[in-house]
């Protein structure tokens, strides 16, 4: 049986995902029709996969603005429970 994954927020076609139990560093899963790209939460590094310019630009900018609710997040989901939803980029809701 799978398991869905915790969106955690969704913004300009940009789904911000955590996963269950996932390693360290604190991390979230970005993606972007078929790119993916997997950002550490506290500087934005991408630390595997993928997006295009400005949507990285986009998604670190909104790691900036968001990191605490995002790091309490992440803590929920690596504790396997369920993660608050985070609020997109100022100005987008």
């Amino acid at each position: 049986m799978s398991v869905a994954l915790p969106e955690i927020c969704w913004f300009l076609g940009i789904k911000i995902e955590v996963h269950w139990k996932d390693h360290p560093p604190p991390h979230v899963h970005a993606s972007f029709g078929k790119d993916k790209a997997a950002l550490r939460i506290d500087n934005g590094e991408v630390i595997a996969g993928s997006l295009p310019p400005k949507i990285l630009s986009q998604v670190r900018d909104w790691l900036k603005e968001r990191n605490g609710e995002v790091m309490a997040a992440w803590d929920n989901a690596a504790q396997m429970q369920a993660p608050s939803k985070v609020l997109p980029p100022e100005g987008m809701y």
